[in-house]
């Protein structure tokens, strides 16, 4: 299976101006060959400026598209996606509900229930268009 990437917090600030919802951003490295299953982002809107490399990006009900250094791509709250890249990283910005943004990290990212059952074949084929 291709490695996954790592997740970094760098900050998370409770936004005084709308009570119950955080800012989260979070430094993502993908190592070369890297992929994330299809997943979503636990409710939250979410901001990805590409630092390095490149990322093959799909968000639901989008085209795949290749995003370089200085790219950056939006998902609306609950937006299924997927990536493949070469070696990459990524600052992500999320608002996110505090509760979550509490559990950290890894309580951001939902994989989707497909891959966690092993159609994961399947998914990355709806999901890109390539097998």
């Amino acid at each position: 299976s291709a490695p996954a990437g790592k997740a970094t917090l760098i900050y998370s600030h409770a936004l005084e101006n709308v009570p119950g919802k955080s800012l989260v951003g979070i430094h993502v490295e993908f190592p070369g060959g890297a992929e994330t299953p299809p997943h979503t982002h636990a409710g939250p809107s979410l901001v990805a400026v590409v630092l390095e490399g490149q990322v093959f990006n799909k968000i639901e009900g989008g085209e795949l598209v290749v995003l370089k250094a200085g790219d950056s791509f939006f998902e609306h709250p609950g937006a299924h996606n997927f990536n493949i890249t070469g070696r990459a990283g990524l600052l992500t910005t999320l608002v996110v509900d505090t509760e979550i943004a509490e559990n950290g990290v890894n309580a951001l990212t939902v994989i989707d229930e497909g891959y966690i059952l092993g159609s994961y074949k399947e998914l990355r084929f709806a999901y890109v268009g390539v097998n």
